[in-house]
């Protein structure tokens, strides 16, 4: 943007302290910003560095991409956040093969108690009788249940985490240069 002079004036240029527009010598407020600027503002320009990630030789991170892999637990690891992805994915590992396991056995106590096979029962999982069977699922159905509450409550909320965490690592490149960690 060009400053004509007005009658004779000099074209005198200053530029916001706050946002780095161009100000006209006689400005008290920033139009683009709306802060009030000093009269002593330095004719240079003072601007956010906003860096491609091309200069600064660094990629972004695709969102929809984090949010994919994030459906398979590994949506952290691909940020670089090793230290918090690593247990994520443990942890996804892990209630899952204890629900899936406790929800087996569940079913097969229950198949077998009903169709009277007292003796299998017995040798799998050494009850005796039938109200060792009932007690023996209704403990395995509330591991089964909890596990799966928790798998399912950490897929959900690290999906979301992990896209965030991808706006966030984008944010900081875009502005910093730099990644974030």
């Amino acid at each position: 943007m060009s400053i004509t002079p007005i009658e004779g004036k000099p074209s005198q240029v200053r530029y916001c302290q706050y946002c780095g527009k161009e100000l006209t010598i006689e400005a008290n407020f920033c139009l683009n910003c709306g802060k009030p600027v000093s009269p002593q503002t330095p004719p240079t320009p003072h601007r956010v560095p906003v860096v491609t990630p091309m200069q600064a030789g660094l990629n972004f991170k695709n969102e929809g991409l984090t949010s994919l892999l994030s459906l398979f637990g590994i949506g952290h690891i691909y940020l670089g956040k090793l230290m918090r992805g690593i247990p994520i994915l443990l942890l996804l590992i892990g209630s899952f093969w204890i629900a899936s396991s406790y929800w087996h056995d569940a079913n097969l106590l229950s198949y077998l108690a009903s169709n009277y096979e007292y003796n299998l029962i017995y040798d799998i999982w050494k009850l005796e009788s039938p109200s060792q069977v009932k007690s023996a699922l209704a403990e395995f159905y509330t591991i089964a249940t909890f596990f799966s509450i928790v798998f399912i409550g950490v897929w959900i909320w690290q999906i979301f985490d992990s896209r965030k965490l991808a706006k966030y690592y984008n944010e900081y490149v875009r502005t910093h240069g730099k990644t974030p960690w």
